[in-house]
């Protein structure tokens, strides 16, 4: 698994946190920035074989998910929250699927 994240401040201090606690390397990549183009992404993940986490911002990651899931990036299949998690599988057919998502209300403190 790797950690890929955009080169602004807090997606590299998020990815931080979360590459030291599961101990997988970390990545600076262009092109994930809020209002960056999806579809070079959406590609490199479709092509990927092994796990990878993305940190990012919005509208960015609402719409990459989204191309992912319906092929549509303006669809808004999932809403994101700031400080929210998604986790999509990949399915069988190629296609994708939301597996679990995490929001910042659901952590208790």
């Amino acid at each position: 698994m790797k950690v890929y994240h955009s080169g602004k401040r807090r997606a590299h201090q998020t990815a931080e946190i979360i590459a030291n606690s599961l101990n997988v390397p970390i990545e600076s990549s262009r092109g994930l920035n809020p209002l960056d183009d999806v579809r070079e992404w959406a590609e490199r993940v479709r092509k990927e074989t092994k796990d990878l986490m993305i940190v990012g911002h919005l509208p960015f990651l609402e719409k990459l998910t989204s191309l992912l899931l319906c092929d549509n990036e303006n669809a808004r299949s999932v809403v994101f929250r700031y400080g929210a998690i998604v986790c999509l599988d990949r399915k069988e057919n190629g296609g994708w699927a939301v597996r679990w998502i995490l929001t910042p209300e659901m952590i208790q403190r």
